[in-house]
């Protein structure tokens, strides 16, 4: 476990979503498995309120099941602790040099994701100082990348940005033909959060994946690709 990845957060903007597909909505929730839909037209909140049943009150799994994801947690890395810092006494490595413990924790920890109900549809997010720190660039760095439409960001209330987390693989590229698509998407709408949905919604030209999992999936771009200028096309109407 290291502290590369930092929080990964999350915050709609609540506006109105409009998609060229007639079915859209998340494929399958990250979190309880269910199948969700939509229409078109629907506010990003109001969507989020529909899956949990009561508006603003996600659901959360059952204490038992996170006491034991925490236990098997603590184990492991007790585990990886124990011989890390027996190497580092081996090479009687000063120990004010491994660093405050608060802060080696709190680092740890970072890379677990924080529960928000949007997490359903687009998230997790990375925030931008762990995804920096991930991916070793600046934050001018990033900022250029989102400029260029290389990777999302999504702006919170507070003016912050949040980048979803599925968008890059674990080397920390992003997904094969996902600048291609964001520039496209790009021409019809200045919405980052609408352009998330889009990519999150099932998609009926593409078999019922998301575009997100059918570029995971290496396959054909140019299809996602076509898709995106038409849909970013009826955006701008």
């Amino acid at each position: 476990m290291t502290s590369s990845r930092g929080k990964r957060i999350s915050n709609p903007t609540g506006k109105v979503v409009k998609v060229v597909a007639a079915r859209v909505g998340h494929r399958r929730s990250a979190l309880t498995g269910r199948f969700i839909r939509t229409n078109a037209s629907q506010n990003p909140r109001d969507l989020i309120a529909d899956m949990h049943g009561v508006r603003g009150q996600p659901r959360v799994a059952g204490t038992s099941e996170w006491d034991r994801f925490e236990d098997r947690i603590v184990q492991e890395l007790r585990r990886e602790l124990h011989l890390q810092l027996r190497r580092a006494a081996v090479a009687d490595i000063d120990i004010a040099a491994m660093g405050d413990p608060q802060d080696i924790a709190a680092a740890m920890v970072a890379v677990l994701p924080a529960s928000h109900p949007f997490d359903e549809v687009i998230g997790p997010f990375y925030d931008t100082p762990g995804l920096t720190q991930w991916l070793q660039i600046t934050r001018q760095a990033l900022h250029q990348r989102i400029k260029a439409a290389s990777v999302l960001g999504c702006p919170l209330d507070d003016g912050n940005l949040v980048y979803p987390a599925w968008q890059f693989l674990d080397n920390g590229a992003t997904l094969p033909g996902l600048p291609g698509v964001l520039k496209a998407l790009s021409a019809g709408t200045t919405d980052p959060w609408q352009i998330a949905l889009w990519l999150s919604a099932a998609n009926e030209d593409l078999g019922d994946l998301p575009p997100r999992d059918w570029l995971r999936d290496n396959r054909s771009h140019e299809a996602v690709l076509a898709l995106a200028r038409q849909t970013a096309g009826s955006w701008a109407q």
